[in-house]
């Protein structure tokens, strides 16, 4: 990448005319152009046009890469969103709401994640457990998960979750894949809070599908999720 705000370009044609003992004169001469612009260039006092800085470098035998300053990509830092360490996520399963918990850990330049699926709520233990690593893709955020080691079958789990740029939002919708207990694939419908929610009035809606949302999956043969939604959490 390359550095807009620099203000070197100036001083480097001006290095390069003196290393070729070149004139202003001289210089000018050789592309055209007046004494007093190749002094304004080298003051910075105006830009050349790309053209121009061609012929310049061509002239005083400049890569064009040393005039513009170029500043090192700083790799991705997969940031966290929710700015939580733990997040809660519902769903329902025929009419029963399952409860679940997502744990991040930051690892190096990712996230991990571990996924307790189906927290009993009279103990400690649940009813599946997947791990992985938290993708953030602009307003999308990915958990792609699976069982791994933990058993004999290498389920594979991704969650969805539309995160919009508010500081506002603690709860988001998004959608759950994987398999039901025939094995077969499934995709829920699931809210995921930074905060565990204890009264679900106002939530139960965004957990089942509603008529114009079948509606709507009819017209265009898919679920697509708006952030105008967001207004009725509040």
């Amino acid at each position: 990448m390359y550095n807009t705000k620099s203000n070197t370009l100036g001083q480097t044609l001006r290095e390069y005319r003196k290393i070729n003992h070149m004139t202003l004169e001289e210089v000018g001469n050789r592309i055209c152009k007046s004494k007093v612009s190749i002094c304004k260039y080298e003051n910075n006092e105006i830009l050349p046009d790309f053209y121009t800085l061609l012929e310049l470098c061509n002239v005083l035998k400049i890569d064009i890469n040393q005039l513009c300053e170029q500043i090192e990509e700083q790799e991705f830092d997969y940031e966290n969103p929710f700015k939580k360490r733990r997040l809660y996520m519902y769903y329902y399963t025929k009419n029963k709401r399952i409860d679940s918990i997502m744990e991040l850990q930051k690892s190096g330049n990712k996230y991990e994640a571990k996924f307790f699926n189906g927290i009993k709520k009279d103990s400690k233990k649940f009813a599946y457990f997947y791990e992985g690593e938290m993708i953030n893709d602009k307003t999308i955020t990915y958990f792609d998960l699976n069982t791994g080691k933990h058993t004999n079958v290498n389920e594979k789990v991704q969650i969805i979750v539309n995160v919009p740029w508010a500081e506002n939002i603690d709860v988001f919708d998004g959608l759950y894949t994987g398999m039901n207990r025939n094995g077969l694939p499934v995709v829920k419908k699931i809210l995921v809070s930074k905060k565990e929610i204890n009264n679900f009035e106002k939530y139960e809606g965004h957990l089942k599908f509603s008529k114009e949302e079948s509606k709507k999956m009819y017209r265009e043969n898919a679920l697509v999720f708006s952030n105008t939604e967001y207004d009725e959490f509040f």
